[in-house]
């Protein structure tokens, strides 16, 4: 299933009602965007099983030269229909799949699990770890100014209005946009939801579908399906081709993240 956008091409990936099998499918759209901040301290946070999250950023001090960050948003967020920004909550890909819906609300993720302390703490550590090598902060309390690419986690496609079940983010080839957004479902495979979260910040860099299974960009806007939990960056890798170029350096990309 397709849908093309007229100027840029947003992806997510597409669960069977039997959720067995994923696929890609292109819409239109930017990246996801976080609603307010919860009324609770940078490092402490109530989760769903009545216990307390606890994530201890450092002092949000931007290691990147151009001051942008990632910022992980596990606590819900509320979605408008609009130029994507991350610093305003707009997304233009709300409502693709469905024109009634401007705006949605998504819940914390994992709200109502017993483990949700734990599987932050996994996504959060596997995201540190794929852009280890490069100056990129990541953080899970909003920065108090952009620019900043979110990633939101948690809800539904039906709250969003979008046909796809996973994830979900803008392509944006030479990465115009510095605060986009992306979303990641709630009902991902914890495994691979730390893949899927950088292959949808890698989509805003302007990294394209390839057909490596095992690639972060597997199945973004192609039929490609992940096997494996934990995805893979290359530095040359043949891509789709949506971004004037057949192969991709994706390493590079990442390290460009912080350029100004």
């Amino acid at each position: 299933m397709r849908y093309a956008h007229p100027v840029k091409v947003a992806v997510a990936l597409l669960l069977t009602s039997l959720g067995l099998t994923a696929c890609g499918a292109s819409i239109g759209g930017p990246q996801a965007s976080h609603g307010d901040d919860q009324n609770t301290s940078p490092d402490a946070r109530p989760s769903g099983d009545g216990s307390t999250v606890t994530l201890i950023d450092a002092p949000i001090t931007p290691a990147c030269a151009n001051g942008r960050a990632i910022y992980l948003n596990f606590d819900g967020a509320t979605l408008k229909r609009g130029a994507s920004d991350a610093t305003t909550d707009h997304a233009s890909w709300v409502g693709v799949g469905n024109p009634n819906v401007t705006q949605g609300t998504l819940p914390k993720y994992h709200a109502n699990s017993g483990t949700r302390t734990a599987d932050i703490q996994t996504i959060v550590d596997a995201v540190k770890a794929y852009v280890a090598a490069t100056p990129i902060p990541v953080v899970t309390q909003r920065p108090a100014a952009g620019p900043y690419v979110m990633v939101v986690f948690g809800g539904e496609m039906d709250a969003i209005g979008v046909p796809y079940s996973i994830a979900v983010n803008d392509l944006d080839c030479g990465d115009t946009i510095k605060s986009d957004v992306a979303w990641v479902s709630d009902s991902t495979d914890l495994a691979k939801v730390p893949g899927f979260a950088i292959g949808g910040i890698g989509y805003g860099l302007g990294l394209t579908a390839t057909n490596d299974a095992n690639d972060c960009m597997c199945g973004w806007d192609n039929q490609c399906q992940q096997t494996s939990s934990a995805c893979t960056l290359s530095a040359q890798i043949a891509s789709d081709n949506r971004c004037a170029t057949t192969t991709q350096n994706e390493t590079a990309a990442f390290a460009a993240f912080c350029t100004p």
